[in-house]
């Protein structure tokens, strides 16, 4: 899982996306995914290594939302929600590609940099995503609900590993 200090989550070692934030659950899915133009075999075409950040890797992939239910959210059952197709159009279940941005270092969640928390907990993994994995505002089927409010089509860092 990425990102554990925040509400936000990207799970790529059991393939999951899940959109929730505090007590909302909009999606709750796996996806699928393989790489494109076989970037996964290639080293980082720089070792770019900006502030202490070090590039680990650049790639892209295709990415697909499925409509398979994950059926826990740590705690949560999900099967009491009403998510996934009651909230998106079938759009977001379509192949996107994404490009994925791997990189090492001292980072701060999302939401810790958004508040500018910065005695907040640092994670040592980032991934940063273009575009976002989650579907953007014209798949959500009511974004003038709670889409809008979260902008979920801008959650692309996810950030792992919590610092010693």
């Amino acid at each position: 899982m990425i990102e554990l200090a925040s509400s936000r989550e990207l799970t790529f070692l059991f393939l999951q996306l899940v959109t929730r934030r505090e007590l909302t659950l909009s999606t709750s899915a796996e996806f699928d995914w393989r790489p494109l133009d076989g970037s996964l075999n290639q080293p980082p075409a720089t070792h770019e290594n900006i502030a202490q950040t070090q590039l680990l890797g650049r790639f892209e992939i295709e990415f697909s939302l499925s409509k398979r239910r994950v059926d826990r959210v740590g705690s949560i059952d999900t099967s009491q929600y009403s998510i996934n197709e009651a909230h998106l159009e079938e759009i977001a279940f379509q192949p996107r590609r994404l490009s994925i941005r791997m990189e090492s270092g001292q980072f701060l969640s999302s939401d810790d940099m958004m508040w500018e928390i910065l005695s907040a907990p640092k994670f040592q993994y980032r991934l940063i995503f273009e575009p976002s994995p989650y579907p953007p505002r014209h798949a959500w089927k009511e974004p003038h609900r709670v889409a809008d409010v979260m902008e979920f089509w801008e959650w692309k860092t996810f950030v792992s590993h919590l610092s010693a």
